[in-house]
């Protein structure tokens, strides 16, 4: 089990993504979004990662439907690999890792503490 303390009152979590075709990787802090379903990344990082935008899908979002740029990448967390995550761009915002991530764990919100607890 991994206990992470929140920062400014979110529980963020270090991954790595790669990128195996580039040849790129990065390291940044996600929040778990388990009302997500997939990772989406903000548009740096996209372009950091050489991800390009030949990948286009409509997704369902909380105010209906939007239509974004896809591609895969690995994420690597808590020392472990996650092989060809499918990832969407967004234009701004923090990397959300959403469940295709994240169900992998056994996750609990300790708010009144201001921690998360990962489990294997």
């Amino acid at each position: 089990m991994v206990r992470l303390n929140y920062i400014d009152d979110d529980p963020p979590v270090l991954v790595k993504l790669i990128n195996r075709k580039r040849g790129s990787e990065k390291e940044a802090y996600a929040y778990a979004d388990t009302g997500s379903d997939s990772l989406a990344i903000p548009r740096d990082l996209w372009l950091d990662l050489d991800l390009g935008f030949s990948n286009r899908a409509v997704i369902s979002t909380v105010g209906g439907t939007a239509t974004s740029w896809y591609s895969h990448l690995d994420v690597e967390l808590l020392g472990e690999r996650h092989k060809s995550v499918m990832v969407f761009y967004q234009e701004e915002g923090d990397v959300l890792l959403g469940r295709s991530v994240m169900d992998r764990y056994r996750l609990t919100f300790d708010g009144p503490n201001k921690t998360l607890e990962i489990e294997k």
